[in-house]
C-alpha cells in the first residue's frame, strides 16, 4: 500500500487544516458526522485529506498529524473499509476491540457503535460504500432478498493475497477512470465496476453471509424451499400462517424448518418478516412526510408497533420515522 492510492488528477480539491472544528466539519461532510478530540498533550492538528468520488463509493486518504480520538457513534447507511498505511489505530466497535498497524484492514458495518484512536503518524485509505449498493449485490449473489443484516468482521489482514488483489483492482479502477481513452464513460460502466469490487469484497472479507456464499448460494436448496419463497413473495401482504407455508411446500413442518435453517440461515416465518420489512421500507421511502408509520406497518402485517420499530432498526440501521422523514 502507498499514498498514491488516490491519484491527484481527478481527486476532489485536497483539504488541509490545523483547525479542529474546520477539520471535523469537512471530514464529517465527506464521511459522516462525528466528534473529534485531541488527546492530552496535543495542541494542534495537521490534517491532510484527498477524496475521489465514484457512484456508490468514495475513496479518501486521511491523516490527522496528531494523536486524536474519533467518535462517529453509530453508522447507519454505509460500510467503511480502511487500510492502515502508516502509524497505528485502535478501533472499538460493538463490543470488539482491535489495534491495527500498517497493512491491517478494518471494516465497520451499519449499526456498529464505533470509536477510534489514531496515532499522530496514522494515515488511512478509507473506502465509504453505500449500504444499499452492498446489499443489492449480496441479494443478487444469493438470488433472494436478505433475511438478516449483513455485518463484516471488524479486522482482516490486508496482506492476505486476496485482499492485496482487491486493493490492486481498486487502484486500477481509479487509474482507468481518469485515463483520456477510458471505456468507463457512462454511469453503467462505472456501476458495473463498482459492483465487481463489492462482489469480491463480499467473497474475500469474512462476514455474516460468508458461509452461505461459500456454499454457492440458493442453487443447492431443495425445491420445496423455493416453492415457499415464491409463495411468500406473492402473498406477503395477506395473513400467512406456518400451516399455509407447510401446505405450499408439500413437506412436513419439521422438514421445512430444517431446510430453511440449513439453506437460508433463518426460519420460514422470519423470511416472511424480512420480505415484509423490505416492503415497509419501500413504502416509507415513497410516502409523503406526513404519512403514518403505524398505518404503513399495519398494511404489511405489523400490528405490534414497538416490536416492529426494534426489528426495523436492527434490519436497516435507523428507525422507521427517520426513513419516512428522508
Amino acid at each position: 500500500m502507498h499514498l498514491s492510492l488516490v491519484p491527484k488528477a481527478r481527486a476532489l480539491e485536497p483539504f488541509a487544516s490545523r483547525d479542529l472544528d474546520e477539520t471535523r466539519d469537512h471530514v464529517g461532510r465527506v464521511l459522516c458526522p462525528h466528534s473529534l478530540e485531541l488527546q492530552r498533550g496535543q495542541d494542534r492538528l495537521a490534517c491532510e485529506m484527498s477524496t475521489f468520488q465514484l457512484r456508490s463509493m468514495s475513496v479518501c486518504l486521511l491523516s490527522y498529524g496528531a494523536d486524536i480520538t474519533v467518535d462517529p457513534g453509530e453508522i447507519t447507511d454505509f460500510y467503511s473499509l480502511a487500510v492502515i498505511l502508516a502509524g497505528a489505530s485502535e478501533v472499538w466497535s460493538s463490543g470488539q476491540a482491535l489495534v491495527a498497524g500498517p497493512g491491517m484492514t478494518t471494516l465497520m458495518s451499519p449499526a456498529d457503535r464505533v470509536r477510534m484512536r489514531w496515532s499522530a503518524e496514522c494515515a488511512k485509505a478509507i473506502i465509504r460504500i453505500d449500504k444499499a449498493a452492498v446489499e443489492s449485490v449480496l441479494g443478487s449473489l444469493l438470488e433472494r432478498p436478505l433475511v438478516r443484516s449483513l455485518s463484516f468482521d471488524l479486522g482482516c489482514d490486508g496482506q492476505r493475497p486476496e485482499m492485496r488483489a482487491w486493493w490492486r483492482s481498486l487502484r486500477f479502477f481509479i487509474d482507468e477512470i481518469q485515463a483520456p481513452d477510458t471505456l468507463l464513460t457512462s454511469r453503467h460502466s462505472v456501476q458495473s465496476h463498482e459492483q465487481w469490487l463489492i462482489t469480491n469484497l463480499l467473497l474475500t472479507h469474512p462476514n455474516s453471509y460468508s458461509e452461505e456464499l461459500r456454499r454457492g448460494g440458493p442453487g443447492i436448496a431443495p425445491r420445496h424451499v423455493k416453492r415457499v419463497e415464491d409463495f411468500i413473495v406473492a402473498n406477503c401482504q395477506h395473513n400467512i400462517s406456518l400451516e399455509d407455508l407447510v401446505v405450499a411446500s408439500g413437506v412436513s413442518a419439521r422438514t421445512l424448518h430444517r431446510s430453511f435453517k440449513t439453506y437460508r440461515g433463518t426460519s420460514p416465518m422470519n423470511f416472511l418478516k424480512a420480505i415484509r420489512l423490505e416492503h415497509v421500507r419501500a413504502a416509507l421511502q415513497a410516502a409523503d412526510a406526513d404519512a403514518s408509520v403505524t398505518r404503513i406497518a399495519g398494511e404489511w402485517g405489523f400490528t405490534q408497533l414497538g416490536r416492529f420499530a426494534v426489528e426495523y432498526r436492527e434490519r436497516f440501521g435507523e428507525p422507521p420515522s427517520k426513513t419516512l422523514r428522508h
